[in-house]
């Protein structure tokens, strides 16, 4: 759902820079009174993860793939400022650093991916819950609907904004973002209750049931999760060998509505333009590096990001 450039009138990425700039600007601010210091090692290895995991493409069908998106899973862990803090940060890397959606376009897409994708995962989440019961099966109905919403939600976004832009009529691109992203959904609810159905049998206390509560890890706890998380990324990085060639959502409906040819050449050249380690001839080598490097990038901005956040808090204290 990475828009590239060239598929946006001025006016629309301009927009999606100002939306998408509020939103982030006050999820930066709620951050300052959620986060301690003994959260920012979450912040930092659950963005490497998301990062990792949206490398691997999985088959949904008629020809086209998909992959995870990560804002439900960043929500139920950390709440929603924090989560549109590290979906933020996970796609500047991707498009700074490996190339993946367009400068111009990048706004639209925090937009969409990071804005709205949390935003509605949390409503979704946060409403469900307050079912009474906070057993297993809850959790994961919550998490599976709020996992689907989110993506139908960022693709409806997404396909909003061609429309507007003149790029393909809304009566053409609407249903056909949201009709892939419906089945695209249904597999990120499987894959973030797997996710979080394996960290409720060895963490339990990592996944958010209580309104504002977040995970502060003590130091002994700290290094347990720094391992739980540091399998997690390995696991990812390794299935991504055998991620899908087919083109994803957005690319498979302009490639079937036409529009695909609509986008310009990158404003510039990243160091490892679509997850590869320049140099390499063996493409398994190539990928490991380029993931390996992505998910450490990943925990140093990430985490550097939770870190000053925490420090500003201090000093205004």
């Amino acid at each position: 759902m990475h828009l590239p450039d060239g598929y946006l009138s001025t006016k629309v990425w301009i927009a999606g820079w100002l939306l998408s700039g509020t939103g982030i600007s006050a999820s930066l601010k709620q951050s300052k009174k959620l986060l301690e210091e003994r959260t920012v090692p979450l912040m930092g290895l659950l963005s490497a993860f998301i990062f990792a995991a949206q490398m691997v493409n999985f088959p949904v069908g008629a020809g086209t793939s998909g992959h995870l998106l990560g804002a439900a899973l960043a929500v139920i862990l950390l709440g929603l400022a924090p989560a549109i803090v590290v979906m933020t940060t996970v796609l500047a890397v991707q498009c700074f650093i490996f190339q993946d959606g367009g400068l111009t376009a990048m706004g639209a897409n925090l937009f969409n991916m990071a804005v709205i994708g949390p935003i509605t995962a949390w409503a979704v989440y946060r409403g469900l819950r307050l079912i009474p019961g906070n057993g297993l099966t809850g959790v994961m109905i919550a998490t599976g609907l709020a996992s689907w919403c989110s993506v139908v939600a960022a693709s409806a976004a997404c396909a909003t904004e061609l429309a507007l832009s003149g790029t393909i009529k809304f009566s053409l691109v609407f249903p056909a973002m949201t009709i892939v992203h419906m089945v695209i959904g249904i597999a990120e609810g499987v894959i973030t209750c797997l996710i979080l159905g394996f960290i409720w049998s060895v963490r339990k206390d990592l996944i958010i049931q209580d309104r504002g509560r977040i995970f502060s890890p003590g130091p002994a706890d700290r290094r347990k999760v720094v391992v739980l998380f540091c399998i997690l990324i390995l696991i990812v990085i390794l299935l991504s060998f055998f991620s899908s060639l087919l083109p994803d959502g957005l690319e498979k409906v302009a490639e079937i509505l036409g529009f695909a040819r609509g986008g310009s050449e990158p404003s510039f050249q990243a160091p490892l333009a679509d997850y590869t380690w320049p140099g390499l001839e063996s493409v398994f080598l190539s990928t490991a590096l380029a993931g390996a490097a992505g998910a450490m990038i990943m925990v140093i901005v990430s985490a550097g990001i939770a870190r000053l956040i925490v420090h500003r808090k201090r000093i205004r204290h």
